[in-house]
């Protein structure tokens, strides 16, 4: 039997109360085949055929359920007229009852009569069920223009439901429109405030709130620690963070001594380094060390762990002697005179020129105030108590030997002092 919803006049619609079994046929029919039976369904709103078996017909004008209908269950008993073969069949040469004619022509109309119920019907459920995408659809240029036609008659595309609905998440002010819904959200990431759409004055308004300060966090986790040989005076770039300033409590690593600081800041000044590694027992004191020679435009060396002024040098401060021990000259700088050394022997010490020890030799007989070369342990100037006018150096000398030709030269500190001798 053919499935088809019919006109009010072709079928009896019930409610049913959960008790009552037996429901009345007003309809007319032609077979008991024609008459079937449909349970409404709110979801997918349209009707649901229940099995024949689940009913009988009480006579021709009755029918009663084998359980009564859930209550408050919607269901018609309706009727869809069988037209695959009709009452009669006429052959030639046959005779043509007029029971027949009407059998024949009564399903005919029947059939006819629940099509058109039919098509007008589903008409009806198509507007009621379902939905047009031409003229039933709001798109997003109706909705950012104002048109948007808002009931229970038309949907949104997605681009519709995005522009009404969604928030702007972005760091510039959104592009203004013809038409903002009101209230649409805008989350700006530069400044992280929050602002919604006032229709009413037809601008964005924040509606971030800030509270009293909370309490202070956990310790968060450990920092870069700057590994150098120097200590630092800036923080590093680390990730995508530029260099700042130093502050209370960053850490640097000596890999040079191998310690590690903190950098630390008080009241009493700019922040410093701070060591925070374990130290060992304290060393012995050292010594006073060598203090500066005296800044006079003069040269001095050390003697005796004092400075002394080396003879000669007012002459010419910018000047100095480099003495080469390897080979054997002394060089007077920025000048560049050298003088060589004679190399030592039984008659010659090594530090005179030939004239240098006629200087010498010619001492007693000049008249420069020495009595005689004096027999002694080595050199001795005697500025006190010599003969003559007070503070006239002596020199003396040690000889070897007992002839005058076996005597062993011994060298004064100061060769121009004996040539300046009064």
């Amino acid at each position: 039997m053919t499935l088809c919803h019919n006109c009010d006049n072709t079928r009896d619609e019930y409610i049913s109360n959960g008790v009552q079994k037996e429901y009345s046929i007003t309809f007319e029919y032609y077979e008991k085949e024609d008459v079937a039976v449909a349970f409404w369904n709110t979801f997918a709103l349209g009707w649901d055929p229940i099995p024949n078996a689940s009913w009988v017909f009480v006579h021709d004008t009755l029918i009663r359920f084998n359980e009564a209908p859930p209550f408050d269950q919607r269901f018609i008993i309706y009727r869809c007229t069988d037209v695959n073969q009709l009452p009669a069949e006429f052959y030639p040469g046959s005779t043509i009852k007029a029971q027949d004619l009407n059998n024949n022509f009564f399903v005919l109309k029947s059939a006819i009569e629940e099509a058109k119920c039919a098509v007008s019907t589903s008409e009806g459920a198509l507007d009621e069920r379902d939905w047009n995408k031409t003229t039933d659809t709001i798109s997003e240029t109706e909705q950012t223009s104002g048109e948007a036609q808002v009931d229970e008659e038309h949907i949104f595309s997605a681009a519709g439901i995005a522009a009404r609905l969604d928030s702007y998440v972005q760091a510039s002010t959104p592009t203004p429109l013809t038409y903002e819904q009101p209230g649409k959200i805008w989350n700006d990431t530069d400044d992280l405030v929050d602002y919604f759409w006032d229709s009413n004055v037809g601008t964005w308004v924040s509606f971030t709130k800030s509270g009293p300060a909370g309490p202070k966090g956990g310790f968060g986790p450990p920092g870069k620690v700057i590994i150098s040989d120097e200590p630092p005076t800036q923080y590093p770039i680390v990730g995508t963070d530029e260099t700042r300033e130093l502050q209370n409590g960053d850490l640097w690593f000596d890999s040079y001594h191998v310690l590690m600081f903190v950098y630390y800041v008080d009241s009493n000044g700019p922040g410093q380094w701070v060591s925070v590694s374990k130290t060992g027992p304290q060393g012995p004191a050292g010594d006073g060390g060598v203090p500066e020679a005296p800044i006079d435009n003069l040269i001095y060396g050390r003697k005796d762990a004092a400075w002394v002024e080396v003879a000669g040098s007012g002459n010419d401060p910018t000047q100095s002697i480099l003495l080469s021990a390897i080979n054997g000259t002394l060089t007077l700088q920025p000048g560049g005179d050298t003088t060589v050394i004679p190399t030592a022997t039984e008659s010659v010490a090594g530090l005179f020129s030939a004239a240098d020890k006629t200087i010498l030799d010619n001492l007693v007989a000049s008249p420069g105030g020495v009595v005689s070369l004096v027999p002694g342990d080595g050199i001795a100037v005697n500025t006190a108590q010599a003969p003559g006018t007070a503070g006239t150096p002596e020199v003396s000398v040690k000889f070897a030997g007992s002839g005058a030709n076996e005597t062993t030269l011994v060298i004064p500190a100061n060769v121009q002092l004996l040539t300046d001798l009064p």
